[in-house]
């Protein structure tokens, strides 16, 4: 529970202190490829290098209990399904999903105007129910479609000013 807490917990943040409006989508691909992307393959490769080190002196099956994957594999499999075979990136899953949450935001901000948030609910629940009858889509565009509502729901919490009303309707009284 804590787990689904903390992440959307991180994707409402990440939706409240974006900037849907005055960006292109051009330009939020590219910034957030930039900040999100480039760090997260750049890391990849280099602990790739690291493991296939380890793995020529006999000292990855030791330190991780088990053999290296084939490096073909291993970089297919990241690029094309989205999973990692560098088990020591850790669960960096959600950068992946956050450039993708983000574009589809602005997407949705784009082609709907402030009523963005209702085809949001409804990927949202496309999201649940292709998990709920065990679809498993590459990349990870289910948790994708998860995260773009609560990127939404952040962002339309800022854009709104809802905290500041918040806060006003409080000292009325």
């Amino acid at each position: 529970y804590i787990y689904q807490f903390h992440m959307a917990a991180f994707f409402l943040l990440s939706g409240y202190t974006a900037d849907l409006r005055r960006k292109s989508i051009a330009n939020i691909a590219y910034s957030r490829a930039k900040r999100l992307l480039l760090p997260y393959v750049t890391t990849f490769f280099l602990l790739l290098f690291v493991s296939v080190f380890l793995n020529k002196f006999g000292l990855y099956s030791i330190i991780f209990g088990m053999e290296m994957p084939d490096v073909g594999f291993t970089i297919s499999e990241f690029f094309i399904k989205g999973r990692c075979y560098v088990w020591w990136l850790g669960a960096a899953w959600f950068l992946w999903v956050l450039f993708v949450a983000s574009i589809i935001a602005k997407l949705l901000h784009k082609l709907c105007g402030k009523m963005f948030l209702i085809p949001s609910i409804a990927l949202y629940l496309l999201a649940y129910y292709l998990i709920s009858n065990g679809v498993k889509p590459a990349r990870n565009v289910n948790l994708a479609l998860i995260g773009q509502f609560f990127y939404c729901v952040g962002y339309f919490i800022n854009d709104n000013q809802l905290i500041g009303k918040l806060d006003n309707s409080e000292k009325k009284y």
